[in-house]
């Protein structure tokens, strides 16, 4: 009778035993995958702007990790290096880039996070919520094996997009750059008013640059130093500005390899500017070179046929 008793004890006990052994990994599974999206997220937070760390982030994947996003040329990013290189792009963020949770669902290793991304960006200054959904798998050590992002990436563009400028405003930029920095001599404004690639095209080669600019309005002055310009027209199309201007000045310094002859000359043309984000960024131009030229002495004036 006792060696019954005990045996149906021993087999109670390993009954519980095989038991255990099933249900225990499950519910501790269950725990961890329920943790994982919390864990993730805090680190994620944790990493973004104003820290900035995407090595730190990109170690929330997998070594093969895979995101897949609307943002980006390619849209995938395979690997810990290149979702370090992804991560890194926020640094365009000054202000704290947050991943604010509205809804998760979760089964087995994988989760559905759904919220809103929102900090504000460096260069436009301007405060960006972009909706968010992540489908996140974990793997057994809670390393993101794939995550599926998706958002509106238009809506980062119009929130950053810089507002587009009126015609008063284009004409009032390019009027300033004759008077202040044609007329009067102030480089100082070449800076504010050009962008840093900012592209000359004049018929003998284009000449790039806001230091080139620099270096050419002196020598002209140099050459002409009374000499002043006057917009006639202005017309504003898009993103361009076309301007007819006359300038007059009296040649009294070297010019082009030309003595100072004295002379009084006119100088008429046309420049086709185009502008971007408030800065002149291309220069087209059309002058009567030829007419200049001959009033300086330097080409004598076609003769009439049969004179």
């Amino acid at each position: 009778m006792k060696c019954t008793r005990y045996l149906a004890i021993i087999t109670l006990i390993g009954a519980c035993a095989c038991l255990m052994a099933v249900v225990t990994p499950t519910t501790v599974r269950a725990q961890t995958t329920d943790a994982m999206p919390t864990k993730w997220l805090g680190i994620l937070n944790a990493n973004m702007p104003p820290r900035n760390d995407p090595v730190a982030v990109a170690h929330l994947f997998a070594k093969d990790g895979v995101q897949y996003h609307p943002f980006g040329a390619s849209g995938t990013q395979r690997g810990r290096e290149a979702l370090q290189k992804f991560f890194a792009g926020f640094e365009n963020f000054r202000a704290a880039w947050t991943h604010i949770e509205h809804s998760r669902t979760i089964q087995g290793r994988r989760a559905v996070w759904e919220g809103v991304a929102q900090g504000t960006h460096k260069e436009a200054g301007t405060f960006v919520k972009l909706p968010i959904v992540f489908f996140l798998e974990f793997d057994e050590r809670g390393k993101v094996k794939r995550n599926r992002v998706y958002g509106d990436v238009h809506l980062i563009g119009e929130q950053t997009a810089a507002p587009k400028r009126s015609a008063e405003e284009h004409t009032a930029i390019i009027r300033r750059w004759f008077e202040e920095g044609i007329n009067q001599g102030n480089l100082a404004v070449v800076d504010e008013l050009f962008a840093s690639d900012f592209v000359f095209h004049e018929p003998a080669g284009d000449v790039r640059g806001r230091e080139a600019l620099k270096r050419a309005v002196p020598g002209f002055r140099t050459a002409f130093p009374d000499m002043h310009i006057t917009i006639e027209d202005q017309i504003v199309t898009g993103d361009k500005v076309v301007t007819r201007w006359t300038t007059v000045g009296t040649h009294q310094g070297a010019f082009m390899g030309i003595a100072p002859t004295g002379k009084r000359v006119t100088l008429t043309g046309i420049y086709i500017y185009r502008l971007a984000e408030g800065k002149i960024v291309e220069l087209w131009t059309s002058r009567d070179d030829l007419g200049f030229l001959q009033q300086l002495g330097v080409i004598s004036p076609l003769e009439r046929g049969g004179e």
